[in-house]
């Protein structure tokens, strides 16, 4: 995009690398007039930091820009995007605990939460927690998935699923407590 990075902030670009990831521009490296000055020129990058991208940088990229805590939230279209990429990537790779500390829910209230801190009930899942937390007050509360995400046009068990692998609740969890300093 004509912008300048340091190399090692910088990746060589593939067709599904993000628009706002940077990427070294081709012609840098694919220009030339033999194979072998665009290979050392290739090699010049990657000895300096630059790297191939995958899947799992990128989705590590996109989310330190788009939902860290100090982050701007993407405009619905950008979200959207990203929530069916995050959907596929955990398909895929089978692991969500690389969500766990950003922002990616959106919770009943209006505002943005990490899985963590959300939790599934019908319509999504049934599983009755929407009942307990209601009883509970306090800024420390989970908050339901927000009812946007019916009309997304994702599959609401395909949503369930990537949420539940991500970290939200979906069931209360019992602990073993010591009630040695309990004045009763």
């Amino acid at each position: 995009d004509g912008t300048m990075s340091l190399a090692d902030q910088a990746f060589f670009a593939t067709g599904t690398t993000a628009g706002d990831i940077p990427v070294v521009e081709p012609a840098v490296y694919a220009s030339g007039t033999s194979k072998s000055q665009k290979d050392d020129a290739k090699k010049f990058l990657s000895d300096i930091g630059v790297r191939e991208i995958g899947e799992a940088e990128q989705m590590e990229l996109i989310l330190q820009r788009r939902y860290a805590r100090e982050a701007e939230i993407p405009d619905d279209k950008t979200y959207l995007q990203d929530l069916k990429r995050f959907i596929a990537f955990v398909e895929e790779a089978g692991d969500g605990s690389v969500f766990s500390e950003f922002y990616i829910f959106q919770g009943s209230d209006g505002d943005w939460y990490t899985p963590e801190s959300i939790y599934l009930d019908h319509p999504y899942l049934d599983t009755s927690l929407a009942a307990y937390y209601a009883a509970l007050t306090g800024d420390t509360v989970p908050k339901a998935l927000h009812a946007r995400y019916l009309k997304c046009g994702i599959a609401n068990k395909k949503l369930a699923d990537f949420a539940k692998e991500a970290g939200a609740i979906v069931d209360l969890e019992i602990k073993m407590v010591d009630c040695g300093k309990n004045p009763e």
